[in-house]
């Protein structure tokens, strides 16, 4: 006859500790976790277990997860209410979010306990619940933004700079971070003989070059597409991207600006570089954040989009 096993899943105390014990008058193992990283490893380590039972199908094993609320927390092990994980999964893909302790008889969230215990590609109410197939710790990945215009578009660099950052705290749990260095920014000062130098550098490190323009395009605009598209030419990056304001020139524009949008806008039909166009704040950033979804998603180094 086949013996039946428990894999108890704990976190409190302090450090990974792994105690054979009893559960239900069988045998059990208990898993204690905390840290930074518990969720990840007690998602790492129960993965690894489900995998090594498959290869011995006469074993039948249990999950089961400490009730967390109040009373239980302060009771001594073998006094504590356990729920079988399975009955949970079970009861978020019907709907209920909900689950009763047994013993102190209070109401425990369903998501909010496993949440705070496992790694999840899916933890929703009415929906399947899956566990992350392997869990590995992410390396955060910094993608570097190079922000060119003129003077005249400092309100959409400035929404730009807004919606990175709160793009940014979505990307947060996906160990990426976009760093924008802009015409304002200063984000790349070194010493340098000419300001601009520094700006040149940004251009040689990042990843991605944006380039907005409207009624004109300054000569340091354009010297520092001229360095993105010869690192393009030699390295295949950064990727650039062109944004051109499409809407009534001002009445007051001089002929030198005019003449500095018409030259660059006959440099790009010669490189077959063609702008996307947008009407407003709105619009520009709406391609924008298109474009950066989909650049993560082809680059596919270690990316999770949702």
């Amino acid at each position: 006859m086949a013996r039946r096993r428990g894999l108890a899943l704990v976190g409190k105390h302090a450090g990974p500790q792994v105690s054979r014990t009893k559960s239900r008058g069988r045998d059990a193992f208990q898993i204690l976790l905390t840290g930074q990283d518990r969720r990840g490893l007690l998602t790492s380590i129960l993965n690894t277990l489900r995998h090594l039972h498959k290869e011995y199908p006469g074993i039948k094993v249990y999950e089961i997860v400490p009730c967390p609320c109040p009373e239980c927390r302060v009771k001594e092990k073998e006094e504590v209410h356990y729920f079988e994980l399975e009955n949970l999964f079970h009861r978020l893909s019907k709907g209920r979010q909900k689950i009763e302790c047994d013993k102190s008889l209070e109401e425990v969230d369903l998501l909010e306990m496993l949440g705070d215990m496992l790694v999840f590609q899916h933890l929703k109410v009415g929906e399947q619940v899956v566990l992350e197939d392997a869990y590995k710790r992410r390396e955060p990945r910094t993608v570097k933004i190079f922000l060119a215009s003129s003077e005249e578009l400092k309100a959409e660099r400035e929404r730009i700079e807004i919606e990175i950052n709160r793009m940014n705290k979505d990307l947060q749990r996906e160990s990426i971070f976009l760093e924008l260095l802009n015409w304002e920014g200063g984000r790349v000062a070194e010493t340098s003989s000419r300001s601009q130098d520094n700006y040149n550098r940004g251009v040689e490190a990042c990843d991605i070059f944006v380039l907005l323009f409207y009624s004109k395009v300054g000569r340091y605009t354009l010297e520092e597409y001229e360095i993105a598209k010869k690192r393009y030419a030699e390295n295949q990056k950064p990727a650039i991207w062109i944004f051109q304001k499409d809407i009534d020139l001002p009445k007051d524009q001089t002929r030198e600006d005019a003449e500095s949008r018409f030259d660059f806008l006959e440099k790009l039909e010669q490189a077959e570089q063609f702008p996307t166009c947008f009407k407003n704040e709105d619009g520009l950033w709406l391609e924008l954040q298109k474009k950066l979804r989909a650049w993560m998603k082809e680059e596919r180094q270690g990316f999770v989009l949702t």
